[in-house]
């Protein structure tokens, strides 16, 4: 395969005077990706693309045909999140900010916006403001259900005081609160229009083909009622009205004739996440015939409009189906050219003869191609300058048996050095986050890193884990510290026996509830670890739904998930405490690393201030690092490089 063009990379190395390549250090795989967020333009001519290197963060956007840079923009302080063209001349940036909000006491939050820039003067202007005829007190205005007929607005979901007039300012707020539809002008977005008021428990707008607003979904936490409502004249008719602890269909968008509702739902008939429509005449459910049998679905592949042109499949490796015949066909031919590797289609032109992928997995540090239908394909660059090709640790997969035969799907990242001579390989324990997520072959940065060191990698997918099916999922539910621990045990005693793994030499490390996986290894299989290491993990799980009850309320569906999924016994406080490492210190043996981003707002800082007190007190070994700057998914350069650094460190002080 020969790709055309001079590389978009070795451009940007001359415009940033980047060094040569060299092997790759922990700085490298803790620093954030020099090339990311990247995104093509509808009519396939341009790209975007946050490129951070040398002390700068800039938004580049460059001009395929004319082979220069056309824009480029200091975004250094405003945290980009994603990136995407919504015409030729405009893109919108989504991005993450710190900032004290109106009415929240408890210190700065971490807010999201929307900005639009246009592409030839580098104008940047945002959509929606907190105080600008919607509620101040609210963190989330960045989020974009439809672009007009014309192309001159967006629709954006926001709160408004419900008993105030659209036309006044805010000083005072009184509520109730009403997730009401702005339009929004994207020339001069100041003062925007309200188009529909809302209801007390709407959630989420679905655009019709005429900038009406077509389908409104509500759920009240209160009543636990579940509705869909499609837009009749001046009137609304329910589809859909179902009382549930949790909503069950999770509408992703529309048909491409907006006749139907795209929900996602397991079926009756199926293990499997199923792809369906939901007739906006009638509400009657079909399935298409999208839905498999060895898959969940995991995303719909949409467009601006949340008009669904296809799915993405559930995997170790992810796979994909576009609905119409021809553009499936270009975009598997492209999937067969990197095999066992993932391909992620993210971007693409509006007629899909252009589709730009990222590319991942062994031999692939996260690159991007651009596939022409009428052109040989093109490589665009890649994410990190001076990791290469050579540097990728292999990724491989199997099936580990837990003790009650489950089948736990899990990945290794394995030492180069090692592959020819996999025999009592010191290893780490690396369980994923969520806990409803799950591991994909890719580039992990931590075990990639790793795996650099000399260490076997090991990713179990346990029970609990999304995209295996729902009997998979499911038999988590109440396995805190119980099953879903054995399975990493199980896992672990599994290549043990093979030979792989030296059972004297492995630690342990996680994030968010990996961290409290690592935790809970260390407490409740004391023998296995020899050093655990927790970032931005829960400690203490009644203090965790503590906080929890206060951030959501506690008729919250985010308790009621909890309540299923944690223990057995609910949120029974005795229960909660025999899986909280934070009363489990005693247990410990090996020597715990505590990692903490500051502004964490997820998981609070206090779980590890916590759970090192604790520690402290039964006279246990463990540091604790706070991250200045940094929040729940380290995404500042310097409180990720410190975190790899001290992980490195720490566990090549207790293996080696």
């Amino acid at each position: 395969m020969i790709f055309s063009g001079r590389p978009l990379l070795f451009l940007l190395l001359i415009v940033f005077h980047l060094p040569l390549l060299a092997a790759p250090t922990v700085k490298d795989y803790g620093s954030l990706p020099g090339t990311s967020l990247m995104t093509l333009s509808a009519d396939g001519k341009k790209l975007a693309f946050r490129k951070a290197e040398n002390g700068k963060d800039l938004l580049v956007v460059y001009s395929l045909d004319k082979g220069k840079v056309l824009q480029t923009i200091d975004i250094a302080n405003v945290n980009p999140q994603s990136l995407y063209f919504i015409s030729a001349r405009q893109l919108i940036i989504r991005v993450a900010q710190r900032k004290q909000l109106y009415g929240y006491q408890g210190g700065a939050r971490a807010v999201s916006a929307a900005y639009v820039m246009e592409v030839e003067s580098g104008k940047l202007a945002q959509l929606l403001t907190p105080g600008d005829k919607i509620y101040p007190g609210q963190s989330d205005v960045g989020n974009i259900v439809g672009i007009s007929a014309d192309g001159k607005h967006t629709f954006m979901p926001a709160y408004i005081d419900a008993n105030r007039d659209s036309r006044a300012e805010y000083s005072v707020t009184s509520g109730p609160f009403f997730l009401a539809l702005m339009k929004v002008d994207l020339d001069s977005p100041n003062r925007p229009a309200r188009v529909y008021k809302g209801d007390k428990d709407t959630i989420d707008y679905f655009m019709g083909s005429k900038d009406d607003v077509l389908v409104e979904e509500r759920y009240g936490q209160h009543s636990n009622r579940h509705e869909i409502l499609v837009k009749e004249k001046s009137d609304w008719r329910r589809i859909y009205d179902e009382k549930v602890d949790q909503r069950q269909l999770i509408p992703v968008g529309l048909t491409p004739d907006y006749k139907s509702l795209v929900v996602v739902s397991y079926g009756d008939d199926s293990d499997r996440e199923q792809y369906l429509t939901m007739s906006l005449t009638d509400g009657k459910i079909t399935n298409p015939g999208f839905s498999r049998d060895d898959a969940d679905i995991d995303h719909v592949l949409d467009d601006v409009n949340r008009i669904v042109h296809g799915v993405r499949y559930s995997g170790l490796l992810p796979s994909f189906k576009l609905f119409n015949a021809k553009q499936d066909q270009f975009f598997q031919d492209v999937i067969k050219k990197f095999p066992e590797r993932a391909v992620v289609p993210v971007s693409w032109s509006d007629d899909w003869n252009r589709v730009l992928v990222r590319v991942e997995g062994s031999s692939y540090p996260i690159e991007y191609y651009l596939f022409d239908q009428k052109l040989e394909p093109r490589f665009i660059g890649a994410a990190y300058a001076n990791i290469k090709a050579d540097d990728v640790h292999p990724i491989a997969k199997l099936t580990v048996r837990a003790r009650d035969d489950m089948p736990i799907p899990t990945l290794l990242t394995i030492p180069k050095s090692a592959v020819n001579a996999m025999k009592n390989l010191p290893a780490v324990m690396l369980p994923h986050g969520g806990p409803q997520s799950y591991d994909q072959i890719g580039f992990d940065w931590i075990a990639q890193a790793l795996a650099n060191e000399g260490y076997v990698v090991i990713q179990p997918q346990f029970r609990g884990s999304a995209g295996f099916g729902y009997k998979h999922f499911a038999a988590g539910l109440g396995e805190w510290g119980g099953k879903m621990q054995d399975d990493l045990t199980d896992t672990l005693n599994f290549l043990v026996q093979k030979g792989y793994v030296d059972k004297q030499r492995v630690c342990i490390v996680g994030a968010s509830y990996g961290g409290y996986a690592a935790l809970a290894g260390g407490a409740l299989t004391p023998e296995q670890y020899k050093c655990v290491v927790s970032i931005n993990g829960i400690s203490n799980l009644s203090e965790f739904i503590t906080a929890d009850r206060a951030e959501f309320g506690r008729y919250s569906s985010v308790l009621t998930y909890w309540e299923e999924f944690i223990t057995k016994d609910g949120l029974n406080s005795d229960a909660l405490k025999r899986v909280s490492p934070y009363y489990l210190a005693d247990q410990f043996v090996a020597p715990v690393l505590l990692i903490h981003g500051v502004n964490d707002e997820r998981v609070r800082l206090d779980q590890s201030d916590m759970m090192a007190s604790s520690l402290k007190k039964a006279k246990k070994p463990v540091v604790l690092i706070k991250l200045a700057d940094d929040n729940h998914y380290l995404e500042t350069n310097a409180g990720r490089l410190q975190t790899l650094e001290a992980i490195v460190k720490f566990i090549n002080k207790h293996l080696k």
